[in-house]
């Protein structure tokens, strides 16, 4: 089945799901509008969401858009990369943009890995599914 991004507006309850769910994997990223390397991988990360392995959800933020949803933090650089399994955050970093053959795991092996402070892991911004109301 192909499912396209999740919009954190209409899809919160389901995000909130799966940050509970370890059986499931979310992949969330963050840009914004006049990030020029959230240009180039965006639309890479918009294909991956419409062919996820099992049981893999995607979901893009946008800085300008979403930004309140990101409690107190502030990224330092963009585009931004988190991935949860259920409630534990596996990895977080920068992403590239690709060239060639595109798959998940590729994209995910990419990524420039960050060490994650405690208000870069946005998890307990997007479990309480009454922010998107």
């Amino acid at each position: 089945m192909t499912e396209p991004l999740l919009d954190p507006w209409n899809d919160a309850a389901r995000i909130a799901a799966y940050l509970e769910d370890t059986s499931t994997r979310l992949v969330i990223g963050l840009g914004a509008e006049w990030c020029s390397r959230c240009e180039s991988v965006q639309p890479q990360f918009a294909t991956l969401a419409r062919a996820p392995a099992r049981a893999e959800h995607w979901l893009w933020l946008n800085l300008e858009e979403h930004g309140e949803l990101l409690g107190d933090f502030m990224p330092q650089t963009l585009p931004l990369l988190w991935v949860y399994e259920g409630p534990q955050l596996i990895h977080y970093g920068s992403p590239e943009a690709l060239t060639g053959s595109l798959d998940s795991t590729a994209f995910l092996n990419a990524m420039a890995p960050l060490t994650p402070t405690p208000e870069a892991n946005i998890r307990d911004c997007l479990v309480k599914p009454v922010w998107a109301i």
